[in-house]
């Protein structure tokens, strides 16, 4: 089974109801897609078993799926990170060594620093020559970069006094790195550059005890983190936010601040901040609405977008930030260009495109979602959003399709890791504290000059709400990048600059306008759904064997003398209730026979097909044709005949598929061929014996049927697809008893029994691409492959020829569930 590109948490491959897609293959256990690269070409993660997790590597392009075999020939352990182009992916083996895999090294233990013998591995830089993570036991570890160009492992360099470091992020060429340290008395976020090869401690916001830093800039300029502080919370909203799933840290700050029965609760609060090195300030991402925390999970390329997550009231919403707009929801975002968004869902936000215009994360029902807006050109109102537009980073790897946007992290993890909380590891907060606290709603920056020192003290009180709040003043300020690169005094005090690009918030400065006719959000459980659902071939598969074996399935009632002729009208009406679709069919034909010397008789008839079904998760389709189906029945021997025939079927496919756009029914159609051959081998022995009255037939017979289904791009809706082209056939074999008696001179009653049996064990498998998106692969569903057929009827001699009328129910399987067959023929 393949996976795509789409972010369910875990799912289970053994769940017959689950629609395979991204994070899940064929076999029993969870599977996690932890990353995809910047053009989208290669998607890595990991299977859950009994028996460990084992890395994956797939190529969406091609659709190759593999394990990753370590250097022990196993292949147990995560792929976490990989690089821009898919060439080289890093994670941890389940023997608890950080590796680094490429085509020419396979799986490569990069160790661990001398006397550890553990180390995980975070993050990967564009080109895949720099590794960043962690060595040793959590309460002991050490940040490290591993280099390709040396192949060596070396621990970054660290402030004094660090017990514990680890590294989350690098940037694109490998030269920046960020994440947190441990000392005695907090958490403080790092900044490491290759041009001083230290560690610079950025400080944290005012009022706030520690800091870490989760994301970087492309250019290493930019960090987005958040910082810790103490507030007082109201119980009730309390449990309101653990109702609602909320990720943030926000539990009692020591226990003896928690007490049963009060109204008010000292908790951990993180509060989202960007520094700039350039200025040294490091900027408050502020709250939805007017308090609350917040916890950065992604920056775009230039880190003038920030995504993350944020508490709103008792609620936690997924937010979007910017210098322009400040922090708001997701939903909001979408709102404020124009796009109708029914009701807001949105938990988290954890990844975002290059240019901010995309963004992923989880609903608050742990399900994907991806939300984006879609600019024009100037003058022209094209999408300008677009696979090429968002990848704007160049890419040297040509073969990706560019289906995949630059710089979307497709997960459903922050990229933080878990570490030692600082409520209990750490002391609270004193006049020791590294920190110093001001109001925690300033969202003034803050600055230093002193890099490499602790910070200078302040005599600002603790934060209002901070179970300390009355003890004596405490140190703090955010610290400035080292002075090789920070600016002078008076440039480190003024505001941050703005962001090279403008942010896409503001269609007057980029010179695009919005199309909210373009622009949504989409869970994608629910769109992967629809595309699932989607019909394929197998449509026109069902429409050959009920010519075949339904309208022209009783050649021994067209047999004709030599010479002899005939003409006849036969249809066939019913309804199909498959597992994605139901609806009504009609097929008709007029047809032409002739008897040959030999007994034997040649029959063609030409017909035309109708098609229409709902699509159980939204939309419908009309298939429309016409057919051919010449066939020959020749007598062998004791009244045992053959019957060979054909069938050919041109047809159209028009697919209008329904799905839910920011919580309102949308629409894409698309239309495209579905051409259909086919051809049976059928024995009956005729008359074979009596009962009763009833002259009794058996028969069995071989029906191989293929469909091809033509590529073909959706219009209109938020989300249209293009889907590729597909094929199925379908091998049938059947086996039954006919049977007729008369009723009068002129009627005779007509019955049937059948079972029949499909060799093919699942449909066809859908691949294609969410437009201006990502690629999505779906294995086809399970066949129902054996099913029984009941049938009774009547012919009625009338107007000089026969009149005939069946009516037939079959069990769920190959058979359409219910339909008529109805006939007149007059023999010359």
């Amino acid at each position: 089974m393949l996976i795509a590109a789409g972010w369910s948490q875990t799912a289970n491959a053994g769940d017959p109801e689950d629609y395979p897609y991204v994070r899940r293959l064929s076999e029993t256990g969870s599977f996690t897609v932890s990353d995809i690269s910047a053009n989208g070409s290669i998607a890595v993660g990991y299977s859950s078993t009994s028996s460990g997790p084992r890395s994956f590597r797939w190529d969406t392009a091609s659709g190759g799926l593999f394990y990753v075999n370590d250097m022990t020939g196993t292949s147990r352990g995560r792929a976490e990170k990989v690089n821009a182009d898919g060439s080289v992916f890093i994670g941890t083996l389940s023997s608890g060594q950080a590796f680094r895999w490429s085509a020419s090294t396979g799986a490569w233990n990069l160790g661990a620093l001398g006397g550890d013998r553990q180390s995980t591995a975070r993050d990967v830089s564009d080109d895949g020559s720099v590794v960043v993570g962690g060595s040793g036991a959590n309460e002991t570890q050490k940040a490290f970069r591993w280099s390709a160009a040396t192949g060596a492992m070396t621990a970054l360099d660290m402030p004094p006094y660090t017990v514990s470091s680890v590294a989350h992020a690098v940037n694109a060429d490998g030269s920046v790195i960020v994440g947190q340290y441990y000392t005695a008395i907090g958490t403080h976020a790092f900044r490491w550059t290759a041009a001083t090869g230290v560690a610079h401690d950025m400080g944290t916001l005012p009022g706030s005890f520690d800091a870490r830093a989760v994301a970087v800039s492309a250019d290493g300029s930019l960090v987005a983190g958040e910082s810790r502080f103490v507030v007082d919370t109201p119980f009730d909203e309390l449990e309101d936010r653990m109702s609602d799933g909320y990720t943030s840290s926000s539990f009692p700050y020591s226990r003896d601040d928690f007490s049963f029965g009060s109204d008010i609760i000292s908790v951990d609060e993180w509060r989202g901040f960007r520094w700039n090195a350039t200025t040294g300030v490091m900027q408050p991402l502020g709250a939805i609405g007017s308090s609350g925390g917040s916890s950065p999970y992604a920056m775009n390329a230039d880190g003038s977008v920030i995504v993350g997550a944020s508490q709103a009231g008792s609620r936690q919403r997924g937010f979007r930030w910017t210098e322009a707009t400040g922090m708001v929801s997701v939903e909001d975002w979408l709102r404020g260009n124009g796009v109708t968004v029914v009701a807001d869902f949105t938990h988290n936000a954890t990844g975002v495109s290059a240019d901010g215009n995309i963004i992923v994360g989880q609903t608050k029902n742990n399900t994907p979602y991806i939300a984006r807006i879609v600019l024009a050109d100037t003058g022209t109102m094209e999408p300008r959003t677009n696979l090429s537009d968002v990848d704007t980073v160049t890419s040297t790897d040509s073969g990706s399709s560019g289906r995949q946007p630059r710089g979307i992290n497709l997960t459903g993890e922050s990229g933080t890791s878990t570490t030692p909380s600082t409520s209990s590891g750490a002391s609270s907060p004193s006049s020791t504290s590294p920190t110093s606290s001001t109001s925690p709603t300033s969202s003034t920056s803050s600055t230093s000059s002193t890099p490499s020192t602790p910070s200078t003290s302040s005599t600002s009180a603790q934060p209002s709400g901070s179970s300390n709040a009355s003890t004596s003043p405490t140190t703090a300020t955010s610290l400035a990048a080292p002075a090789s690169a920070a600016p002078s005094a008076s440039a480190a005090s003024a505001a941050p600059s703005a962001p090279s690009v403008s942010p896409p918030d503001s269609a007057a400065k980029t010179g695009h306008s919005v199309l909210p006719a373009r622009s949504g959000i989409i869970d994608l459980d629910q769109y992967a759904r629809t595309l699932a659902a989607r019909p394929n071939a197998g449509i026109g598969l069902d429409i050959a064997n009920t010519v075949l074996d339904g309208a022209h399935g009783a050649p021994m009632r067209s047999l004709l003398e030599p010479g002899r002729q005939s003409f006849s009208i036969v249809s066939d009406v019913g309804h199909n209730d498959g597992r994605d679709t139901a609806g009504g069919f009609g097929v008709a034909d007029i047809g032409y026979g002739i008897g040959l010397e030999g007994d034997a008789t040649a029959r063609i008839a030409f017909g035309g097909l109708y098609d229409q079904r709902d699509i159980n998760t939204g939309g419908d389709f009309i298939h429309r044709g016409f057919y051919i189906a010449p066939e020959i029945s020749m007598p062998l021997a004791g009244g045992l005949y053959a019957t060979v025939g054909g069938y050919y079927a041109p047809g159209r496919m028009s697919i209008e598929r329904g799905y839910l756009n920011g919580g309102a029914m949308d629409y894409s159609r698309g239309e495209t061929d579905l051409n259909v051959w086919a051809a049976k081998l059928r024995f009956d022995w005729l008359d074979a014996f009596s009962i009763g009255g009833w002259k009794l037939t058996p028969y069995a017979g071989a029906t191989y049927a293929k469909a091809e289904m033509g590529a073909y791009a959706e219009t209109g809706g938020v989300f249209p697809a293009l889907f590729d082209a597909s094929g199925e056939q379908s091998t049938i074999i059947r086996a039954g008893l006919d049977g007729v008696t008369d009723l009068s001179d002129s009627i005779r009653i007509m019955a049937r029994a059948e079972a029949g049996y499909r060799l093919e064990k699942k449909t066809a498998t859908t691949t294609g691409a969410i437009d201006g998106l990502m690629g999505f692969s779906f294995s086809g569903r399970d066949i129902d492959r054996f099913w029984l057929r009941g049938g009774i009827g009547a012919e009625f001699d009338v107007a000089g020829g026969t009149a005939s009328l069946n009516l037939n129910v079959t069990s769920e399987g190959g058979d359409p569930d219910l339909w008529v067959r109805t006939g007149w023929k007059i023999t010359f």
